[in-house]
């Protein structure tokens, strides 16, 4: 057989692949769009604001070639919500990349706030806390198990009050939050799945509704 034929089916597997590929999301974009609509939301494919937006704070600090994908439009509760699958390029040897997901709920809120993370402490925070370094609520448990990053001691007051707190400690997970501008944000690892939108987005009005913020 003459070599180029070899090259030839080679580039014939490649298309019909893209092309498998390529149909699997359309049909992807035309599931969630039906979903959307049936829940009164909206939904468009990708967003080129919501892929830079929290750029400053982990875990969107890192990776290259950030995308925001599958993104729903709606409110729930009364406040305005967005749900979206978030992505980056992370290099895991030299040359090569892996791509990692995360699905991000995010919240709206009448006022604007000052900037205020809460996160799975880490061994260095759990030294750090140790230390008298990092930034305590008082409840030992809590403290233990989740590191709190604000500038504004009394907003930190109002979000982690005593029901805000045992809401967290109650989770078998970890949550993480980060409160932007007029926005509460959560995420978990791995690509977005449209029965856990809702669950979310209760988890963050829940959080909103027992530290009386609007």
């Amino acid at each position: 057989m003459p070599h180029w034929l070899w090259y030839v089916g080679a580039a014939v597997v490649v298309g019909i692949y893209f092309y498998i590929t390529w149909k699997e999301k359309q049909k992807t974009h035309s599931d969630y769009a039906q979903l959307a609509s049936g829940l009164g939301w909206r939904y468009e494919k990708y967003s080129t604001d919501y892929n830079s937006r929290y750029r400053k704070y982990s875990p969107f600090d890192d990776g290259k070639r950030p995308r925001a994908d599958y993104v729903f439009h709606g409110s729930r509760r009364g406040r305005p919500l967005v749900v979206f699958q978030y992505s980056a390029d992370f290099e895991y040897t030299e040359g090569r990349s892996k791509r990692q997901h995360w699905q991000v709920t995010v919240v709206g809120m009448a006022n604007d706030v000052s900037t205020l993370e809460v996160g799975p402490r880490g061994t260095l925070g759990r030294i750090a806390q140790r230390a008298g370094l990092g930034q305590n609520t008082g409840d030992d448990y809590f403290d233990r198990r989740y590191a709190v990053k604000t500038a504004d001691k009394d907003l930190a007051a109002t979000l982690l009050n005593d029901d805000v707190r045992s809401l967290l400690r109650r989770r078998k997970d970890d949550a993480n939050l980060l409160l932007h501008g007029t926005e509460i944000v959560t995420w978990r690892n791995g690509p977005l799945y449209p029965d856990d939108m809702e669950p979310w987005v209760d988890f963050l009005n829940d959080v909103l509704d027992r530290a009386g913020l609007e």
